[in-house]
Formats: structure tokens, C-alpha cells, sequence
């Protein structure tokens, strides 16, 4: 009986291992995005700026 207590309570903490996971993955996932340096084209986006100013 005292096994299948064990399992049990094994078993209660398989979903709170699991939400730390995703959590933790999560965050080195936001960080190595932070760390990147995106290369974004922004001549578009300059463009449009420029466009606005002439009006």
C-alpha cells in the first residue's frame, strides 16, 4: 500500500514538473531572442517616414 502511496504522490507532482519545464524553456527561449540581433530591413519603413514629412 505504501508503494502505491508513493506512486501516487509521484504522480501529483508530474504536472507542476511539467509546467516548470515549459516555463524554463520559455525563458531561454525569450533570452537567446534577446540576445540575437535581428536584421531588419527598414528602408520600407523609412520610406513611408519620408513620405509623411513631405506632406
Amino acid at each position: 500500500m505504501d508503494a502505491l502511496a508513493g506512486a501516487i504522490g509521484l504522480l501529483a507532482y508530474l504536472p507542476m514538473l511539467f509546467a516548470l519545464y515549459l516555463l524554463w524553456r520559455g525563458y531561454s527561449e525569450g533570452q537567446k531572442l534577446k540576445n540575437m540581433q535581428p536584421e531588419i530591413d527598414d528602408s520600407k519603413f523609412r520610406m513611408k517616414r519620408h513620405q509623411k514629412k513631405q506632406k
